[in-house]
């Protein structure tokens, strides 16, 4: 074998009489030994990345700096307040250069009285304000420079609510309104927003005689206020137990006069399946055999989205059907090529546009949360709509 690349490589390099053998058999062993490793070197590069990929897409927000309040649940009396503390935590060290937050209470059950900011992370104060009429909080600031999150939480702020009526009162985080920027660029995710979300329990007021029983207080995680429309599947219920009441008889109808055909628990809690429509839970506590007064709690619930659309084209129109049977149409939407607009209408005029070819979204959403989508794509042949609005601004 050697004899024979000696040959070959005299033969291929006539100006060098005597090749060093060992250095030209050294080169072609290290490039023989690059064509055979490559490929499984590249192998196993290409299988890290991928399993690096899947780590990261398995929780792609795991890295998010998330904010959520600590209360859970809470009751208060009359003349009694709630402190709820709103909180944030990382998975790792994120350099923080913002802090936004928007509150949404039941403001027709609590009302704020105080907002207290962490001073050790709101350096620079923007906007600390409560509006009871709207029932909203705000809080906008700065931390100091610099300022590394820490884990595993950290307080932002606390908020002082205190007793206006009996009822449950929501405590939300507007999640369009909310966030906490930073330098890594990760999203905000808005931690246990979900219907068993926080809650103050505003308790009945008290003008009981002496061994008298009391009207109950109830809350739902699912259905909180009793003037809202919701989308749950299940109906989530809860309520006090006053001293001396063993049991309950209970019924759920659609109607406010009380009900005949009663059931028994001796529990403080109930699912129950949710209908369509609005009814009312009626609960009667027990105590030595008597029956204390009646409470009423209103549930309303719409699973149901609004009717297909039937969207059509007519001309430069596009025209749809808007219906919800059941709890109304809230707001809806027409996307075109990306940009969402708000409309009140069941029409859509396309006069103001080019020629062309549009990609259109119509969505529908009810007051429970539902919604109806329908696509389709919008064809503008004229552009005499265009041209006059061209005209009006030359």
């Amino acid at each position: 074998m050697k004899k024979i690349l000696t040959k070959i490589i005299t033969r291929l390099t006539p100006k060098v009489k005597k090749p060093s053998f060992h250095i030209l058999w050294a080169f072609m062993s290290i490039f023989i030994l690059t064509l055979i490793c490559f490929p499984v070197f590249n192998q196993i590069y290409d299988a890290q990345q991928k399993n690096l990929e899947e780590i990261g897409s398995s929780d792609p927000a795991r890295n998010n700096p998330k904010m959520f309040f600590n209360v859970g649940r809470s009751f208060i009396d009359e003349n009694e307040k709630s402190t709820v503390k709103l909180l944030a935590s990382t998975n790792s060290n994120l350099t923080v250069t913002a802090i936004q937050a928007k509150i949404q209470f039941s403001k027709d059950i609590i009302i704020a009285e105080s907002i207290d900011l962490s001073s050790s992370v709101c350096k620079t104060v923007f906007n600390r304000h409560f509006d009871n009429d709207i029932g909203f909080v705000n809080i906008t600031c700065l931390p100091p420079d610099n300022f590394v999150s820490k884990a595993p939480a950290f307080e932002i702020a606390s908020i002082t609510f205190k007793y206006y009526n009996p009822g449950t009162a929501n405590i939300k985080l507007v999640e369009s309104d909310t966030f906490i920027k930073n330098k890594e660029n990760f999203s905000t995710t808005i931690k246990g927003q979900t219907a068993s979300g926080d809650y103050i329990v505003s308790k009945i007021k008290s003008n009981k005689l002496p061994g008298q029983l009391q009207k109950i207080t109830i809350f739902s995680t699912t259905h909180p206020d009793t003037n809202h429309w919701y989308n749950s599947k299940k109906i989530n219920l809860g309520w006090l137990r006053e001293s001396g009441v063993t049991n309950f008889k209970y019924c759920l109808n659609q109607e406010l006069k009380s009900c005949t055909d009663l059931s028994s628990t001796n529990q403080t809690n109930l699912e129950l399946d949710a209908k369509e429509g609005e009814w009312y839970f009626h609960i009667i506590p027990i105590a030595s055999d008597k029956n204390g007064p009646e409470t009423i709690f209103a549930v309303k619930t719409d699973n149901i989205p609004p009717e297909n659309l039937n969207a059509s084209i007519d001309g430069v129109n596009l025209r749809y059907t808007v219906k919800d049977v059941t709890s109304g149409v809230n707001k809806i939407f027409v996307t075109v090529d990306g940009i969402k607009y708000e409309t009140d209408s069941e029409n859509f005029s396309f006069d103001k546009y080019p020629i062309g070819k549009y990609k259109v979204d119509i969505e529908i959403d009810d007051d429970a949360g539902n919604k109806t989508t329908e696509s389709l794509t919008m064809k503008i042949r004229s552009a005499k709509g265009f041209f006059k609005k061209l005209r009006s601004l030359i």
